[in-house]
């Protein structure tokens, strides 16, 4: 088989994993009225924190204007809180508050239970990680 076709197998395989993860997901959006962006942007704050408006954009490959909002939204809603930062007042961090740690915290919980119903063996996923990770380190230099 060409490589560009297992290449398209590849790609097309992920996309069908993404699709059927977000329906298995959909009690945890509606239980918690967050939108798939918003946990994803919760669970990077986790990941990164304190994390200013510019790296949580680039780390999420999001326009500026865009994540802003996002936050904006999150910080209403009571997850997320943003602080200036002590050595620099012009720069602004981004921070979980305890609701939306509590968030985060659940969509693990959900995420833990649906992907342990769908894959039962773990060792093989990892490897199958461990192997596309050696993919993208040549690749991604292009």
């Amino acid at each position: 088989m060409k490589t560009v076709v297992v290449i398209e197998k590849i790609e097309n395989m992920i996309r069908a994993i993404q699709a059927s993860i977000q329906r298995a997901m959909k009690s945890y959006y509606a239980e918690t009225g967050l939108s798939k962006t918003h946990t994803l942007v919760l669970r990077e704050v986790r990941t990164c924190e304190p994390i200013t408006l510019n790296e949580l954009s680039s780390n999420l490959s999001k326009v500026p204007a865009n994540m802003s909002i996002t936050v904006s939204e999150l910080e209403d809603q009571g997850y997320l809180e943003r602080e200036r930062f002590v050595d620099d007042r012009r720069v602004t961090k981004i921070r979980l508050t305890e609701k939306g740690a509590e968030a985060v915290n659940l969509f693990d919980t959900y995420m833990e239970k649906n992907l342990h119903e769908m894959i039962e063996d773990e060792k093989t996923l990892k490897d199958i990680l461990e192997k596309l990770e050696s993919v993208y380190e040549k690749v991604k230099k292009y």
